[in-house]
């Protein structure tokens, strides 16, 4: 009895080690396989496709924001050119009438009247007492001329635009203004008449 109690715990010892064997090694073989797995994976992740454009030595990636090429050097030149306009442009007076209101005074002296509009004056004859007179062209465009010796105003160049304001000065006997006036076209075509009396007072009038 004895030698069959040995004989079985023999045989159940011998079914327990080879159960523990085949156990590990089974164990072994699935980390084996998770293993080989994981590889694969890592494998698939870290290859990538090739840019046959990209050159050799370049770290672009496909993730990488796109870079903005540069426009053709002519149409850089377009872009920078200013637009040139044929169209004329009526050129800026130099001196206005509200100038003249705010700064010329009855009494002043010929030195004092070139100071404040200029020395580009025509001389010229007052016809109601002959006394001496300048004639300024403001505003005149290339070529202008108007050749009369008298205090006449060129209406119709005033209205056609190739003069935008003329201004007359008129001298006493000892060179000092006594009187002045200015002649500007409107927007509707007619012209504005702005009289300095001898004794500064201002009377406006409209020439249709």
């Amino acid at each position: 009895m004895k030698k069959w109690t040995l004989l079985l715990a023999s045989i159940f010892a011998a079914a327990s080690i080879l159960s523990a064997c085949s156990g590990t090694n089974q164990g072994e073989q699935e980390l084996r396989e998770e293993d080989n797995a994981l590889q694969q994976e890592a494998d698939a992740n870290t290859e990538q496709p090739v840019d046959p454009n990209q050159s050799e030595g370049q770290g672009a990636s496909l993730n990488d924001p796109p870079v903005a090429e540069p426009l053709p050097e002519e149409h850089s030149e377009e872009g920078n050119t200013a637009v040139e306009d044929d169209s004329t442009e009526t050129a800026a007076i130099p001196f206005t009438v509200a100038q003249l209101d705010a700064n010329m005074a009855i009494g002043m002296t010929k030195e004092e009247v070139a100071a404040l509009i200029g020395d580009d004056y025509a001389e010229i004859t007052m016809a109601m007492d002959n006394a001496e007179g300048w004639r300024y062209d403001i505003g005149a465009v290339d070529g202008y001329s108007f050749d009369d010796v008298l205090d006449s105003v060129d209406l119709e160049g005033i209205k056609q635009g190739d003069v935008a304001l003329q201004i007359f000065i008129q001298f006493d006997s000892e060179g000092q203004v006594n009187g002045y006036s200015a002649y500007q076209a409107d927007e509707d075509g007619s012209i504005s008449v702005y009289q300095w009396l001898e004794n500064g007072e201002l009377k406006t009038d409209t020439i249709l």
